[in-house]
């Protein structure tokens, strides 16, 4: 398999939303390393999607078995990524399609809690 790399700014530190504990940091970097690198076909809910860049699927069961966190904690924290405007999901009964959104580019600062 060619080794691919994913973009890891620094400033992600100053991210109180990201960094407000192990568990969102997993979550979060999970997020970031396996989002689709490319547009390509994938199959959710029985049809056939493109996947943009920036887009993966899995749901909240998945994600919790893979990083050893509480599935409740999980779509906890999917939700606190989408509040603060790092993610969108798009959910039903099969599982999510996540956007993970290129927060590189905007403030640190403006996603963070008061």
């Amino acid at each position: 398999m060619k080794e691919q790399w994913i973009k890891f700014n620094t400033s992600v530190w100053s991210n109180q939303i990201i960094c407000a504990d192990p568990a969102h940091f997993t979550v979060w970097w999970y997020l970031k390393s396996h989002a689709a690198f490319r547009a390509h076909c994938a199959i959710y809910s029985g049809k056939v999607i493109e996947l943009q860049p920036g887009q993966l699927i899995t749901g909240a069961k998945e994600l919790s078995e893979l990083l050893g966190i509480d599935r409740m904690r999980v779509t906890r924290i999917l939700k606190h990524f989408t509040d603060a405007g790092l993610i969108t999901q798009r959910v039903n009964t099969k599982g999510r399609v996540i956007t993970v959104l290129d927060s590189e580019k905007r403030d640190p600062q403006a996603t963070a809690s008061p």
